[in-house]
Parts: structure tokens; sequence; C-alpha cells
């Protein structure tokens, strides 16, 4: 053999690698048939101390749905043998379809009889079967994971013993509740259940339970939101490590947090919030430079100067992902020493910040741009209708309260109405639609709904953030650093074919032929 086809030898043998996990998923996608244990240590060349590690990789990945194990131990990717991995999406009425993790493979139709011991919103494997009626059925074959592990609904009896109907219809199943395990609840009453044990033989044998909340009268508009918490099991109740970490954080900044950083603290910031918001993390600033040019700044509260990689703050908050906000209250991220406190842009307190000056040309094109770690003292905290109002010039005691600000906040309109003029001249549809806004009373009703506002002072602070996401996320792009990116998707052709027959109906018509541009649908709204 020459020296050259023993390197391409070399070069065609797969090799096993611990630390990436995909590649075995790739190696048996190629693979033309199923490969068992065995059949993978001969191909990959593994060795004896590498054997466990191997077999390690094989559950993770099975787990996960990236490899199918057969009963018989052999391994294969789920695409090649017919199945599909993805999540199920029950109806009222009892069928439900499986949609694929994999966005090339259509949705799955699964009959009620088929679903198995599935349960809406659950991780399975399905196997395409004959086809039915004209459409193709599948079969629910595995649960790769649960996706509740509670359910809220109305606590009932029976003569035996009692159940919760679950407000989710799409749920399917009533949860068996023994009287031990009831919590005191009473019939009619809404309550919070942890399921005890699942669905059992095809379904035959319902879930069972125990109440661990009773949440009250279904008529109690105080209940509401708590019953929309529990329903999505958002996390709402931070756990004693959490706390624990908060309590020791600082809640004013020292000098020994602040070397290092841009002081920003000479310079008139502001934070523009609603008038109920309590967490401040955002503020924002523009000058005019020497050369005819806008600085924008953007300062975002620094929470990472707080809460170190991996500490339980951070797991916490990685569960989380985000606050979510109801009319009367917020579930918060972070604990509210971080969130309210030492992370929220309070006036005329010092706060670390992650900093992003933009500068900006008349034609509200980016000329330059530069990161700083910084440090702020914010001047004033504002809100969206005070701005609105100096802006407008509808009140002059606002005027004369804020006058010192009143000449950067004009500034701030400016440089607003150039970045929109600009934004749209690369094809941006701005609908500017009105939003509903509830009023809640102290005893948690809605008393009222109206319109929500959206002014001068919303539509400068969007803008602001729009451009300097921009250039972050540009930033990123062009030196490669990997991260996660928000993209808006273009339409659906299909949708795209429907909406030009239907205004061409009208008389009007869609530009772009086959593929509309952002521009085409901007000239016809």
């Amino acid at each position: 053999m020459t020296e050259e086809a023993s390197n391409t030898q070399k070069q065609d043998t797969p090799v096993f690698d611990p630390s990436k996990p995909e590649s075995l998923v790739t190696f048996l996608d190629g693979e033309p048939r199923l490969l068992d244990l065995e059949a993978l240590v001969a191909r990959l060349g593994v060795k004896n101390e590498q054997r466990e590690s191997l077999e390690k990789t094989l559950g993770v990945l099975v787990e996960a749905g990236n490899l199918v194990e057969t009963r018989d131990g052999r391994y294969g990717v789920p695409a090649k043998m017919n199945l599909i991995v993805g999540r199920l999406t029950c109806h009222e009425k009892g069928f439900g379809f499986v949609v694929p993790r994999e966005p090339s493979q259509a949705d799955l139709y699964i009959p009620r009889r088929k679903l198995g011991n599935a349960l809406h919103g659950d991780l399975v494997v399905a196997r395409r079967e004959a086809m039915q009626r004209g459409k193709t059925e599948g079969r629910i074959i595995r649960l790769l994971k649960r996706a509740r592990t509670q359910v809220v609904g109305k606590f009932e009896r029976g003569p035996r013993f009692g159940y919760v109907v679950p407000l989710d219809a799409r749920i399917g199943y009533e949860v068996f509740i023994s009287e031990p395990e009831s919590n005191g609840a009473k019939p009619g009453q809404l309550v919070c259940a942890e399921i005890t044990s699942y669905p059992e033989g095809n379904g035959r044998r319902n879930p069972e339970g125990k109440v661990v909340e009773v949440l009250g009268d279904p008529d109690d508009p105080r209940i509401d939101v708590d019953v929309i918490i529990r329903e999505f099991d958002l996390p709402h109740e931070f756990p004693a490590k959490v706390i624990a970490e908060a309590e020791k954080i600082d809640t004013e900044v020292c000098e020994a947090d602040i070397e290092g950083r841009k002081d920003f603290r000479e310079v008139a910031v502001v934070t523009i919030d609603g008038e109920n918001a309590k967490d401040f993390d955002d503020a924002v600033h523009v000058e005019k430079l020497s050369n005819g040019n806008f600085q924008l700044t953007v300062h975002i509260a620094d929470v990472s100067a707080y809460v170190p990689v991996g500490s339980a703050i951070d797991r916490e908050a990685q569960l989380r992902a985000t606050s979510v906000y109801f009319p009367d209250r917020v579930v918060p991220m972070l604990p509210e020493r971080l969130s309210n406190e030492i992370c929220s842009l309070k006036p005329g307190l010092d706060r670390l910040v992650q900093s992003v000056e933009v500068e900006i040309n008349a034609e509200g094109r980016t000329v330059n741009y530069e990161f700083h770690d910084g440090v702020i003292c914010s001047s004033a905290r504002m809100t969206y209708k005070d701005v609105a109002a100096i802006l407008d010039g509808s009140d002059e005691k606002l005027q004369e309260k804020y006058a010192d600000h009143v000449q950067h906040l004009q500034l701030m309109s400016q440089l607003c109405d150039i970045l929109r003029r600009h934004r749209g001249g690369r094809g941006s549809i701005d609908f500017d639609l009105p939003e509903p806004e509830l009023l809640i009373n102290m005893r948690g009703e809605v008393e009222n709904i109206q319109r929500s506002e959206r002014n001068q002072a919303h539509r400068l602070v969007e803008e602001f953030m729009i451009r300097v996401n921009e250039v972050v996320a540009s930033h990123f792009a062009w030196e490669d650093i990997v991260s996660l990116y928000r993209v808006h998707e273009g339409p659906d052709a299909e949708k795209v074919k429907q909406f030009r027959d239907f205004v061409g109906g009208i008389g009007l018509g869609l530009g772009g032929r086959g593929q509309p541009k952002s521009k085409d649908f901007q000239r016809l709204v």
C-alpha cells in the first residue's frame, strides 16, 4: 500500500470523540444499517477505556431523541427509521399531532387510539403508519420527556374518590385524587394538583395525583393570575439558595466596583419607562458632536457584575429565561434585591452598566461605535407620558419641573425621527397599532380596558434600542462571536400567494413577483 493510500484510509476511518456527541449522530446517519454497541465499538475503533464513555454518550443521545435504540439494542437516526421526534399537540376532542423537531418534516396526525400514555405537550417518538382516509397516521411508540408535573383544574368529588377536571381540555384525562391527598379541597374549587402517576395501559388508567394548593373560587378575579402562573408552571418562588446568595449582594456601589469602568456619572442620562414600572434596566443619553453627528449612548444594567456564571442565581435565571409581566404583578427573572435594587437604574444612585456608544450621522447611518463597562448616576426617572407632554408642549408645569432636560429630550426626538426615516428607507413596516391596557383595582378586578397610548416617547426608546441591538448583533457577526440572535423569518410563500390574490381582488397589487421584499409590502401598506 502506498503512503498516500494509507493516509486516505486513516482520514476515512471514523473516530469517537466524547466531547462531540453530535459526530456520533452524523456517523450513524451515514450508515446503511442500524448498529449495536459491539458493531459501533468495532467501526469506531473504540478502545477499552473509551467503551463506558461511548455507552453514556449513546444513552444521552437516545434520551434526547437524537438517536433511537431498538428493542434488540441497535442504534439509528430517527429519520432513517421512519420515525419522528417532536412535541405532541393534542386537541380537546382526543386526537393529536406530533410537531417535528426537524422543521423540514410535516406534522404527523395521531388518532386517539394511538396516543398511548402520552399527554399534551410531551416530547415523543412517533412512527409513521399506513394511510387512513387519505392521510398518514402515526403512533406514539416512546415517551422522551413529560411536559408537565402538575395540572390546574376544578376539584370534584365522586362516590369513592375525588378528581380534578383540568382547565386545559387538551390534557384529555381527569386526575384521580384519593381522600387523604385532597388537601381539604371542596367541590367546585380551583386547585393545583401534582401528578404522582401518569396514564397507564395505553390510556385506560387515568393519572393520579395530590392537591398541593387550593387556589379558591373560580369566580374570584383575584386568583386569575395565580391560575395562569401555575397552569404554565412558571417558577414564582425563589429557592432558598437563590435568596441566600442575593442577600449577600451589597445594594450600594463601592469604589472598588467602579475601578476600570468608564465613568458616565457627570452625563445627564435618564430612564424612560411606564408609570407603574418598578425596575429600570436601561438609560439613554443623546448629544450633538462637533462634527454635526449625534452620539447615542444606551446603558443597560450590568447584572453580570453581581451574578457569577454557574451560581444559584444564574441557574435560576436560566430556568426562568425572562421576567413575566401581568397587569397587577411581575414574576421576575432575578430576586428583587437585584431587579428592583442594585440592578435598577434609580435616579441619584451610582449603578454599574454595560454601555454602547453609537455615532450616527444626519442620514441615520452608524459611523462608529464603542462598548464599555460603565458606571452611571441617572439624573431623572421619567415616564412615557411626561416625556410626550414635554415634547408636544402641552404641559408647562412638566417643562418647568424638567427644565434641565427639555433640550436633551428635544434632541432625542430629533434623532428618533432621523432613525425612523432611515429604517423606513430600508423597507421597515411600522403598523403603529394600538394595544389594550387593563386597569386593575385594589380588589384585583378589571375596572376598565382602555387604549394604550403610543407616543413619541415610546418611539424614541424603541428606535434607540433597535439601533443599539443592530450594532451589537452586527459586531458579533463580523467578529464571529457565537450568540443568540432574534430573527424575524420571512413570510410563508403560500400565505404570500393568498395575500397577493386577496389584495388583487380589491384592485391592489403586491410587487416583487414570486419573492416580494419588505419594501414591496411597505409600498402596499
